[in-house]
């Protein structure tokens, strides 16, 4: 066999995997998921398309978030070792899958330098909307967020970008799911029901994009927050 034919191998059969309609069995659509994604994750650019792979990876996952939530809804907490398992892996998925669309939009930064940053942008939002689906399995979990998670989400969160100029759709994206994310933090969703939780989401939708970021204090200090940015770990309320 030539070696263009065998270095091809892997990326046909996951062209021929997400041509295919999910899996019925959402443990064995996870499990199929994480080994086309170790198949590319050593370097991802080297393989034809690596980039569009993994953003259908991810549209995959977040078709799997769209199956586990409702299974989630009517859930006693804590959960049954079938549904914790799909969780935790889901999670799991939905950030590695981050990582590796981060790690290669950052491989070509010079790229970003001559054609814009839109396209940095746009990979940017695409990372954090898999983050922040993530906290919303965690929440609608009843579990704390998972070693990293925190961590993820103030690098790709946007706030350094707050005060720019000229942002465009994608940055205003990644800034709402950031402020919604934080904003779900402080209502402590582990004291919540998968419900209460789906709910909260819900609600900030609509009202996330009022939460003020400042790299100042802000008042009344009582109602204010602080984060560490370099940290792993969601909002502490300024009084404690």
């Amino acid at each position: 066999m030539a070696e263009t034919e065998r270095t091809s191998d892997p990326a046909d059969a996951i062209l021929q995997w997400l041509a295919a309609e999910p899996d019925a069995d959402l443990v064995a659509e996870l499990g199929a998921l994480r080994a086309h994604l170790a198949a590319i994750s050593g370097d991802p650019d080297r393989v034809q398309g690596g980039l569009e792979m993994l953003q259908q990876f991810g549209a995959r996952a977040l078709d799997a978030c769209g199956r586990l939530r409702p299974r989630l809804l009517d859930a006693a907490l804590p959960l049954s070792r079938e549904l914790h398992v799909a969780a935790d892996a889901l999670v799991e998925l939905l950030r590695d899958i981050a990582t590796a669309i981060e790690r290669l939009e950052a491989r070509r930064e010079t790229r970003w330098l001559r054609f814009g940053r839109e396209e940095a942008e746009r990979g940017g939002e695409q990372a954090f909307a898999l983050i922040s689906e993530a906290h919303i399995i965690v929440s609608m979990s009843g579990a704390s967020a998972p070693e990293g998670l925190w961590r993820s989400a103030h690098a790709l969160g946007g706030m350094a970008r707050e005060a720019g100029h000229d942002v465009d759709e994608a940055a205003v994206r990644r800034l709402f799911l950031y402020r919604r994310m934080l904003a779900a933090a402080v209502a402590q969703p582990e004291s919540l029901t998968p419900r209460e939780s789906s709910w909260m989401f819900d609600y900030l939708d609509s009202i996330a994009m009022q939460a003020q970021l400042s790299h100042e204090p802000v008042e009344p200090s009582a109602a204010g927050y602080w984060i560490d940015l370099a940290g792993d770990a969601p909002p502490v309320a300024v009084c404690r």
